[in-house]
């Protein structure tokens, strides 16, 4: 009787609930007796259809996005272009597939430009063309035209010239690159600058990658028997000096630093497809600045700078980076890094603090070694994020401490400087000024790395700050580079934008300020102005 009071109990549950879902389901399909036909469904059937083939179109545009970049990142534009063009048909209204566009237009540019430095106009109207289909509103296409209608009246005029007069041999340009793979006169050009060498790889005589021979001091404490990353730690040590080697491939994209890709399925380092630190050697002082000055001996500009790297960086990446700037800069003078004991491990932000504030007494005297031992006519100092915290301090001390040396210093380079903004404008600033060596600044809004250390220092701005927080200061021109292309976080635009790198190619090889800089555009502030790159 328990028994059968129960299961009636379980069956008027059932039910309740069965007349309560049929009752409020405005989407319940009433089905007949076969269970064939849904009766009153025609409604739902077609959403059902509609869902179906929005998900199957959807698949089909996720499928030809990633062939895309995949296509993109080997280079091979027309099967980016192809890609990217039918998930317009499919989406006209994907913003993945415009930005696609726009950097393949972008690529098409720079391939435009490289054809027509190297005469070849025929090609460079073509690629040109090509760019203009992939994305027709690129604000640089019309500059970019009249750039290739500059080069292409110039060199009527010369050819003109060469008919009436004997010819002459001509000194090896130093132009840099910019960017894509890299072209046969790319190449020839990059053999007599900045200390590169080619490399023979013994596969038919090609050359598949150049080697760039980056001069190093660092306060790193060294272990003589490790390489690459371990051949430096992140404990503090006595100055030592020394080469290290670093490998750039041929077909090296501007401002980019190439690794091994998981994603190509890449899990060693191969200097045919990377930029790989391939030797260290650690010299003597004497040596050491011997080779320097020979370097700079027979560089164009007898010219020189000095890098110092930032945050969360090791030894080798710090190398891998000066010589793909060396690299991407055409720069023929002598590449220095300066590596202070970074520990390259971004848990370990105070411990850099610290490391780089004790650092600095070694920055000084290597500044002070640099211009008594080498003949070095220009130099330049560039220092990144956290770096120019003790670049900036040593670099004062230096010029109060030896007032009869500062004028060997040609320009002083801050990018996107990890400093306290309130500290900069009121104690680091005027006394860099009154030094009064040139100084440009670098600075975004976009710059993920500050706006997390604006945060752990209590809000307060950092130097590196543009917008409202951008420091305007009479003697020192201020860029803003926000517009400037760069990866996700936006922290190494300084060399990674290609219009940041162009920037700093004329400031080493011609001199330029920012009134004369092309691709800035002057702005003006309430204390000032400033200049920012146009929109690329």
């Amino acid at each position: 009787m328990e028994l059968k009071s129960i299961k009636m109990a379980f069956v008027l549950f059932i039910t309740i609930v069965t007349v309560n879902y049929e009752a409020n389901s405005s989407e319940r399909v009433a089905v007949n007796e076969n269970f064939k036909n849904p009766v009153g469904s025609e409604d739902v059937a077609d959403i059902n259809k509609l869902s179906l083939k929005e998900a199957a179109k959807n698949k089909k545009i996720n499928r030809l996005l990633r062939k895309a970049e995949k296509a993109l990142d080997e280079g091979n534009l027309k099967v980016a272009y192809d890609s990217f063009k039918e998930v317009q048909t499919l989406n006209p209204k994907n913003s993945l597939a415009e930005d696609g566009m726009t950097r393949v237009s972008d690529r098409y540019l720079s391939l435009a430009i490289n054809e027509a430095k190297n005469n070849n106009f025929n090609k460079a109207y073509s690629y040109l063309a090509l760019a203009k289909d992939a994305s027709p509103a690129h604000s640089d296409l019309a500059r970019m035209q009249r750039k290739i209608d500059r080069l292409k009246a110039r060199n009527v005029s010369n050819a003109e010239k060469y008919r009436k007069e004997p010819p002459r041999i001509m000194a090896p340009m130093s132009m840099p690159p910019m960017s894509m793979p890299a072209t046969k006169a790319k190449k020839e050009r990059h053999k007599v600058a900045g200390g590169i060498k080619p490399k023979p790889m013994m596969k038919g005589g090609a050359e598949d990658y150049a080697v760039v021979d980056v001069f190093f001091a660092t306060d790193r404490e060294e272990n003589s028997s490790a390489d690459g990353e371990n051949r430096f730690s992140a404990e503090r040590g006595e100055l030592k000096y020394g080469i290290v080697q670093v490998s750039i491939p041929h077909d090296h994209r501007m401002g980019e630093l190439e690794a091994p890709s998981f994603w190509k399925l890449e899990f060693r380092e191969d200097p045919e497809k990377h930029v790989v630190v391939l030797d260290i050697k650690v010299l003597e002082k004497s040596p050491y600045f011997k080779s320097i000055s020979e370097k700079i001996r027979n560089s164009k500009q007898k010219s020189a700078f000095i890098f110092v790297h930032g945050y969360n960086v090791t030894f080798e990446n710090a190398a891998r980076r000066t010589g793909q700037m060396t690299y991407d800069l055409g720069f023929d003078g002598a590449p220095v890094l300066y590596s202070w004991p970074s520990h390259g491990d971004t848990a370990k932000y105070t411990f850099d603090e610290e490391n780089i504030k004790w650092a600095k007494t070694d920055i000084e005297k290597f500044l002070k070694e640099f211009c008594e031992n080498s003949d070095a006519e220009k130099i330049y100092l560039i220092a990144h994020s956290m770096g120019n915290r003790g670049l900036v301090r040593a670099y004062i001390s230096f010029v109060n401490n030896n007032p009869e040396l500062k004028s060997r210093f040609t320009e002083i380079i801050l990018a996107a400087p990890d400093i306290d903004a309130d500290t900069f404008k009121r104690e680091i600033a005027p006394a860099m000024v009154q030094a009064g060596n040139p100084i440009t600044l670098y600075a975004s809004s976009r710059d993920i790395p500050l706006k997390a250390s604006k945060k752990v220092h209590g809000g307060h701005p950092r130097a590196g700050d543009s917008g409202e927080d951008l420091i305007v200061f009479p003697g020192i021109e201020s860029i803003d580079a926000t517009n400037v292309k760069t990866g996700f976080v936006g922290h190494s635009y300084y060399a990674e934008g290609q219009s940041v790198i162009s920037d700093i190619f004329d400031i080493l090889n011609n001199g330029l300020r920012a009134s004369k800089r092309f691709g800035l555009t002057e702005e003006s502030a309430p204390n000032g102005k400033y200049w920012r790159f146009k929109n690329n």
